[in-house]
């Protein structure tokens, strides 16, 4: 990552300036006040995306401007085209190819902001952020398992296992994602390992 072109602060930059150009532009006033909320947005989304350290996110506020926007790259304003080539750069320096479920959770595992975290937790929180649902602290009914994610009091009674809607949500095959019988989170890897094995062999994640 020592070779990256793009920095945050040149994209923040970007976002400042087509922000300001677009709140004075005819083209957005004239707009309605509910497409002018969805135009603005993107700012709202980007800044997230940035915190969050998330080129895929970044990525896709980008894209999704540009649908809301009704029209090709090349017909859109320069600034815009501007901040738009400036991310997809960065994502791509990123290898981040797309902004589906599996790209954003192997991402969340890359991040530097993850690598102290319980892997099952990452996954569970993004899970979350992703379908707006909130997990509890639920007992599987089939073996019992008090899930280690919002555990209970007794913490020696948790289980590391994911929650089957986490398990549905990505499309594991098992909550307990095992590599070779034993249990991923008992290997040793540290998050960003996980990720890099979930990139390359994610159908090799088996029952």
């Amino acid at each position: 990552m020592s070779n990256l072109t793009i920095k945050r602060r040149s994209i923040r930059r970007a976002v400042k300036a087509y922000r300001t150009w677009l709140l004075d532009s005819q083209r957005f006033q004239r707009k309605s006040s509910n497409t002018q909320a969805k135009w603005l947005a993107l700012f709202n989304d980007i800044e997230k995306a940035m915190t969050s350290h998330s080129p895929a996110l970044m990525w896709e506020a980008v894209v999704d401007h540009l649908h809301c926007m009704r029209c090709e790259l090349d017909s859109s304003p320069s600034l815009f085209q501007n901040l738009y080539e400036l991310v997809d750069t960065y994502r791509s320096e990123h290898d981040v190819m797309g902004t589906g479920p599996r790209d954003l959770l192997i991402e969340a595992l890359q991040s530097p902001l993850n690598q102290s975290v319980s892997p099952n937790i990452v996954i569970s929180q993004l899970y979350e952020a992703l379908s707006s649902n909130e997990l509890h602290c639920d007992t599987d009914i089939d073996n019992g398992e008090d899930y280690f994610y919002k555990h209970s009091l007794d913490v020696s009674k948790t289980s590391i296992a994911l929650h089957p809607e986490v398990v549905e949500y990505f499309g594991f095959k098992c909550k307990y994602l095992r590599v070779d019988g034993i249990p991923l989170f008992f290997t040793g890897r540290q998050n960003r390992e996980i990720a890099a094995y979930f990139k390359h062999n994610w159908e090799a994640v088996g029952y």
